[in-house]
C-alpha cells in the first residue's frame, strides 16, 4: 500500500537473493508470487528482488495484494462483527488479480489499484504490459493466484514475526488483532501445499512439490 514502511534488512536480501537463484530469467513473461504471514518481509524482499532484477535488465512491476480486499471501510468492524469467522482468501477480489495476471500475460495495458494511507482511499494505475517482463505480486495469500509461474511460502509464525510487525508500526496488537492473526496463519499455511519453494524463517530454502497445479 502507498505509505506502508518498508524496511530492508541483511536477512530480506539473503532471502531475495535465494528467489532471485530460482527465477528463469530467461523467459518472456514471468508472474513471481511471494505470499507467507503478515511480518515475513514480503513487501521488502519483494523490493529487493526487483532490484536484482532491474540490474540485470529486467523491467519489473510489483503489486500487493494488501490493494485488493473487497471491502475497505469498516473491514475490522465487520470481522468482528462476523466474529472473525470469514477471514481468508475469500477476503480478496481474485477476479480483478486474475485479469491483471491476464492482461500482463497478453501485453495489453494493465489496470491495478492501490490504497493510499494518506488519503485512506483507492488510486487507479495503469501501465502497459508489453512494457514488463516480470510481474511480482506479494502478499498473504499470492500463492493462491492461479497464474503465478512460480510460487515462494515465507515461514514464520505470530510470535517470530512480531517483532518486525511492531517495527514498522502497521498494527496494534489487541486481542481483535491477535484472532485475526491466527485466522490468517491457518488460511496461509492452507496455502504451503500449493507453493513451489519454501523459505524458512531465519533464510533457507526447500523444494516443494505442488499438490495440484492450478495454473489456466
Amino acid at each position: 500500500m502507498k505509505g506502508d514502511r518498508i524496511l530492508i534488512n541483511d536477512l530480506h536480501r539473503k532471502k531475495a537473493e535465494l528467489i532471485y537463484n530460482k527465477i528463469n530469467r530467461n523467459q518472456d513473461k514471468l508472474i513471481i508470487c511471494i505470499g507467507g504471514s503478515s511480518g515475513t518481509g514480503k513487501s521488502e524482499q519483494a523490493h529487493v528482488l526487483r532490484d536484482l532484477c532491474h540490474e540485470n535488465n529486467k523491467r519489473v512491476q510489483i503489486i500487493s495484494l494488501d490493494n485488493y480486499y473487497k471491502i475497505w471501510e469498516n473491514r475490522n468492524e465487520l470481522r468482528k462483527k462476523e466474529n472473525f469467522q470469514n477471514i481468508g482468501i475469500q477476503e480478496i477480489d481474485w477476479g480483478l488479480i486474475n485479469n491483471i495476471c491476464k492482461d500482463f500475460l497478453k501485453n495489453k495495458i494493465v489496470a491495478t489499484i492501490q490504497y493510499n494511507i494518506y488519503t485512506k482511499d483507492l488510486e487507479s494505475i495503469r501501465w502497459n504490459g508489453e512494457n514488463i517482463d516480470i510481474l511480482i505480486i506479494e502478499g498473504l495469500y499470492a500463492n493462491y493466484i492461479d497464474h503465478g509461474n512460480i510460487k515462494f511460502h515465507l515461514e514464520g509464525d505470530i510470535n517470530q514475526t512480531e517483532e518486525f510487525r511492531l517495527v514498522r508500526n502497521k498494527e496494534i496488537l489487541n486481542g481483535d488483532r491477535q484472532e485475526v492473526l491466527k485466522k490468517e496463519q491457518k488460511a496461509i499455511n492452507d496455502l504451503k501445499k500449493d507453493t513451489d519453494y519454501l523459505i524458512t524463517f531465519n533464510g533457507h530454502i526447500e523444494e516443494v512439490r505442488r499438490t495440484k497445479d492450478k495454473l489456466k
